[in-house]
């Protein structure tokens, strides 16, 4: 009998031995965050030092054992099984924030707040990048829709400039038909009228020596200056003798009686703006001896009109204090042609005249180069050009 009883004694302390290593070590194994949850309230509900907590448990278990020991052996695998307390598991908030979110993100992926700095900086900066695509982008089809539409109008103004050039080409330019004819009997470049109701009558040289200087002309052109009076249908060129009378002219009788109604005076450009007045005669003898008589006051008649210089001769060739603006003529050869010429101390000859028999006329002039274009135009004897 006690011989049956100590082996169970020794069993039974052997087993209390075994049951408290266990708890021993599951204590012992127990994080701080385990012995502080909540969850098992019936293992950690004070701050009662877990030995005797474990010993009020181990007497438990071994009441236990011992009864159930009398059926069968105990198994201290099984015993070593005792429902153990698992840690619980960290609380999750019901509510999701931007903070709990982040806290996660960090512990799963373990992101540091640089890392996280980097990345907001890294975003920003694509934002930038893009948004600054965007507004180049926005300039270059901007610039491309400005491109474009100068194209376009370039394009149509390419078409319609020339269309507009025919169209005015096409048109007929109005012709401005003179109602009173200069009457010219030789080829002129430019013709100009002037109404004698628009001018000064008392200086009436003086006005052809400025229009002369206004004019303007291209070299070897020929300027036909006329002029009339009346207005409308009344208006109509005045004839030589007119014109003789409002230069103040001391023309002798011989020339008046034979000069005919048609007349030519103007300009030449050759070295300069050089006058000139063709006169028509009807009889040869009259016109030759009436000259001869009007070269006491020739140049004198004609100085403010032709524009004459006294300058260049060095004495006086005037016969007397009578006529002391006399310069006294020569004869002189031009073209095959005797003519008068008077000519400066230098020979150069700055004043002439020439009776054209064939033509009937008398050609004052102040250049010999002048007198051989006119004797040329007559001669060719072509109509008056505008």
């Amino acid at each position: 009998m006690d011989n049956d009883q100590k082996p169970k004694n020794d069993l039974d302390l052997e087993l209390q031995e075994a049951i408290k290593k266990q708890l021993a070590s599951y204590n012992t194994a127990k994080t701080p965050e385990m012995q502080n949850a909540n969850s098992t309230p019936s293992v950690i509900a004070s701050n009662t030092p877990p030995i005797q907590k474990n010993e009020t448990e181990i007497e438990g278990l071994i009441k236990n054992v011992t009864i159930n020991k009398q059926a069968e052996t105990p198994d201290l695998g099984t015993i070593g099984t005792i429902p153990s307390q698992q840690a619980p598991l960290p609380k999750r908030p019901i509510i999701r924030t931007y903070k709990s979110d982040v806290e996660e993100t960090m512990q799963v992926g373990h992101i540091s707040s640089v890392n996280i700095a980097i990345a907001e900086q890294d975003r920003m900066r694509n934002k930038t990048v893009q948004s600054l695509s965007i507004t180049k982008e926005s300039k270059v089809n901007k610039n491309i829709l400005i491109l474009s539409l100068l194209l376009v109008l370039g394009g149509s103004l390419a078409f319609i400039i020339p269309y507009l050039l025919v169209q005015k080409k096409a048109e007929p330019a109005p012709v401005q038909v003179e109602t009173v004819p200069s009457g010219a009997f030789f080829a002129s470049d430019i013709e100009e009228k002037i109404n004698l109701k628009d001018i000064n009558l008392d200086r009436f040289a003086l006005t052809l020596k400025e229009r002369v200087d206004q004019s303007s002309t291209k070299l070897g052109q020929i300027k036909n200056i006329y002029f009339s009076e009346g207005e409308g249908v009344a208006e109509k060129t005045i004839d030589a003798s007119r014109f003789i009378s409002l230069l103040k002219t001391n023309a002798p009788n011989e020339i008046l009686r034979t000069l005919k109604s048609d007349y030519m005076f103007g300009m030449h450009n050759y070295d300069g703006a050089q006058r000139f007045l063709v006169l028509r005669y009807g009889d040869y003898g009259i016109a030759f001896s009436g000259m001869l008589s009007w070269e006491i006051n020739l140049w004198k008649n004609f100085k403010e009109v032709f524009d004459l210089k006294d300058t260049g001769f060095a004495t006086s060739t005037a016969t007397s204090t009578l006529y002391a603006e006399y310069k006294k003529f020569e004869d002189y050869t031009v073209e095959n042609r005797d003519i008068r010429v008077i000519k400066n101390d230098n020979g150069k000859i700055v004043f002439l005249y020439s009776i054209v028999d064939e033509q009937r006329a008398i050609i004052i002039s102040t250049s010999q180069y002048t007198l051989k274009e006119i004797l040329n135009r007559i001669g060719k004897g072509k109509a008056v050009t505008q």
